[in-house]
């Protein structure tokens, strides 16, 4: 796991159309204010603590590259860095290109004493450590919006049901509020919307609905349709440019430490046997009062996985079938496996 943190490592498990709903995508997108996301650099400090940094960019000839800082002992975390700090040597023998009030390093004379300072190497462009606080953030090509329970219901239902499906904490969010724990969305609305390969160190679940796209894991290239769902942990990952006539996909992400109950939970999802698992209860608040029906099931119909035998699923399982049609079987044939299993191969 190179210099990051090893303990963070997770399986990754992917699930196939599983919450796919006609319209859903259409339904998210117009249902409220989408913001143009920043760039963000994950940094490793000495002392083994993660950070977000939000990134500046220079403004010389239209440049845009990310500026550095100067001195630093961080690592930035992501794929290709180097396991320790670039360690740029400080100097003053320059002056602050912004200027802006409370600058620090107006003049070439003003000794640099503590500070630090932000530079592009490639145009030797230098702004203070105040003065780069008030610049603007570099954009990114896609948009985000965070989950705030109840503003659109098409969309709490979605969040409950991932809640639930993989055992995930209760989000404690009220009516109007967020989660205890990341749950936002990231929106790209045609192909030439990406995003670079980075990491986190923390596990994350993430809903891809609209067009499909490819995600990047680690050196894997998989293809993300509508309503598939993917867990992984440290592992670097991106959304690469597709062609410009692409159509848009949103990204349900919920982000979380590091648990092995829902490593389980996803286990039992993909149809395997996971011994002495054990659902968590479901939350009185946030939960029993929020529906969700695969789609084409409503009502008395919506299934129930606790109440199967894990046997009887796995063995149909094993004859090629997805799950939720092993389950809609199992429902349409009251539990009987062998009928279950004669209704899926036509006999």
């Amino acid at each position: 796991m190179e210099h990051w943190k090893a303990d963070g490592f997770c399986e990754v498990r992917y699930l196939k159309h599983r919450y796919h709903k006609d319209g859903l995508y259409e339904t998210i997108v117009q249902g409220g204010d989408w913001q143009q996301d920043k760039v963000w650099r994950v940094h490793k400090e000495v002392d083994g603590n993660w950070n977000l940094r939000a990134v500046k960019q220079c403004e010389q000839d239209g440049c845009g590259r990310s500026l550095q800082r100067v001195p630093d002992s961080s690592v930035k975390i992501g794929p290709g860095d180097a396991a320790v700090s670039k360690g740029t040597r400080p100097h003053s023998e320059w002056r602050c290109q912004k200027q802006l009030d409370g600058c620090v390093k107006c003049a070439v004379e003003t000794p640099l004493g503590q500070n630090y300072y932000w530079w592009c190497p490639k145009h030797k462009w230098y702004v203070c450590q105040e003065c780069q606080k008030n610049m603007p953030d570099k954009p990114t090509s896609k948009h985000i919006r965070g989950w705030f329970r109840g503003e659109c219901h098409a969309l709490d239902d979605l969040v409950m049901k991932v809640v639930d499906d993989f055992n995930l904490p209760d989000p404690q969010a009220p009516y109007g509020g967020t989660a205890r724990y990341t749950i936002k969305m990231n929106w790209y609305p045609d192909g030439m919307a990406q995003v670079t390969d980075h990491r986190h160190d923390i596990w994350t679940i993430l809903v891809s609905l609209g067009s499909p796209r490819v995600l990047n894991v680690d050196h894997a290239r998989v293809l993300m349709g509508d309503g598939d769902a993917i867990l992984f942990g440290t592992q670097k990952h991106g959304v690469p440019v597709a062609s410009p006539a692409q159509g848009g996909r949103l990204s349900l992400v919920f982000m979380f430490q590091p648990d092995a109950q829902i490593e389980r939970a996803a286990l039992h999802l993909a149809g395997r046997v996971v011994p002495g698992f054990k659902p968590r209860q479901a939350s009185q608040e946030g939960l029993s009062d929020l529906a969700w029906a695969p789609q084409g099931q409503q009502g008395d119909e919506q299934w129930n996985e606790e109440q199967w035998n894990e046997e009887d699923i796995s063995s149909l399982y094993a004859l090629g079938f997805e799950l939720a049609e092993v389950q809609q079987a199992l429902i349409a044939c009251d539990g009987d496996v062998a009928s279950a299993a004669n209704l899926l191969l036509g006999v």
